[in-house]
């Protein structure tokens, strides 16, 4: 780029002056007066002077330009992302180093090339289009495309394409994001095999993205719930309307400790509404795969596994065991059931009362009690004599024939 110098001397500017100045008539000076001559003068001098100052200006000005423009020619030069001029039919006029770097070849043999070729045939009418859309809106166009690099290597890269001005082209930015591309396509494997092996497991899987609000599931949920994978719905409200009222409270809280940071995993069970109007007993299981830079949950993964059996197991079991108590406590006899150990597990309603009854401590009715040492504390040190033990507690003989049937001791009094 030239600049001109303004003005370049005194005589040339003077001539410059007297051409357009050409006044018709030269006898005009004749009739000046010699104060009107020496003003006139002034005058020159003083606009010589403004002149001489501006031309300053201007070279500081020239000198700024050409410093900016060197420095934008190092910044486009050694930027690190492919950047290419191209004109209305496609054909590369300017790029950049790294632009040469990622088509292969050297940046003079590109220039006057269609940049298209370096596209894979797939992606080639997408360029196109991309191409056409930001001269014709005006708009930048952004897309994901294949570029075929030196050896038949392929590389993917972030188009940003958008227009330089009406008719002259588009300025096409090029980022490489085959790594990055490789990374997400090994995510996506991982997922889908964990995924995979946790519904062979009967698992159901469930992916929640919490930025977007939405929440994804494993076709196993249509067997777990009846609902198609559509009328589950993809949003966490969807979900937390199904959960019994009862228990809708504690999942909510164990859900957010996992949201805020407090944990990194949660697990609770509760109670599912099913398509038929039944409830289903569910563990669910959850754990934070991303969290943002404040420590908030991005992403949660879990399962749910349907525990209706188990729990209804447990029920079977706490009826059973309390009509066991029931039934135990009702006993005249006096029954203490004990561990391999020789420690009490269980007494009756019997053996409680015959041990107040005798000033014995109340801790050898229970669990865990040595039954050795509630029968001495009774007896008060009595000695051994075959299968009973004989002492004297509270002035009176006691004779104690304990045997062991079907795991449970059964002392008698004599």
């Amino acid at each position: 780029m030239s600049f001109k110098k303004n003005p370049l001397d005194s005589g040339e500017l003077h001539r410059l002056a007297r051409q357009q100045f050409a006044p018709p008539n030269e006898q005009g000076f004749s009739e000046l007066s010699p104060e009107q001559v020496q003003q006139l003068l002034e005058d020159l001098a003083v606009s010589k002077i403004e002149l001489e100052i501006q031309n300053a200006h201007l070279n500081e000005a020239r000198s700024q330009l050409e410093l900016a423009l060197n420095q934008a020619r190092e910044l486009y030069d050694f930027s690190p992302v492919g950047s290419f001029s191209v004109d209305h039919a496609g054909t590369i006029v300017k790029l950049n180093l790294a632009g040469a770097r990622l088509l292969g070849q050297e940046r003079v043999h590109l220039l006057g090339s269609r940049l298209d070729q370096f596209f894979s045939d797939a992606d080639r009418a997408s360029l196109h289009a991309m191409l056409h859309s930001a001269e014709k809106s005006g708009d930048v166009q952004h897309g994901d495309l294949s570029v075929l690099g030196k050896g038949g290597s392929v590389k993917r890269v972030r188009a940003e394409i958008g227009p330089l001005g009406h008719g002259l082209g588009c300025n096409v930015v090029l980022l490489d994001i085959t790594e990055r591309s490789l990374l997400e396509q090994r995510l996506l494997e991982n997922e889908a095999r964990w995924k995979f092996a946790l519904g062979a497991s009967g698992d159901c899987v469930w992916d929640w993205n919490v930025q977007a609000g939405t929440v994804s599931y494993s076709p196993q949920f249509e067997q777990l719930y009846g609902f198609s994978v559509q009328e589950l719905g993809a949003s966490l409200e969807n979900w937390s309307s199904r959960i019994h009222p009862e228990d809708r409270q504690q999942v909510m809280a164990s859900l957010q400790k996992c949201l805020t940071g407090q944990t990194d995993s949660y697990s609770n069970e509760h109670r599912g509404l099913t398509k038929d109007g039944s409830w289903k007993w569910i563990l669910a299981r959850g754990a934070v795969f991303a969290r943002a830079g404040d420590g908030s949950a991005v992403r949660i993964l879990g399962t749910q596994v349907d525990i209706t059996d188990r729990k209804t197991l447990e029920e079977t079991l706490r009826t059973t065991s309390a009509l066991h108590r029931v039934v135990f406590d009702a006993l005249p006899v006096k029954l203490v059931v004990l561990d391999r150990n020789g420690r009490i597990v269980q007494t009756n309603s019997a053996w409680n009362t015959y041990v107040r009854n005798n000033g014995v401590p109340g801790h050898y009715c229970e669990a865990g009690a040595e039954y050795a040492g509630a029968l001495t504390a009774m007896m008060g040190g009595g000695a051994k004599h075959g299968g009973y033990r004989v002492g004297r507690h509270c002035g009176r003989d006691l004779r104690f024939n304990v045997r062991f049937h079907h795991g449970v001791f059964l002392p008698r009094g004599q």
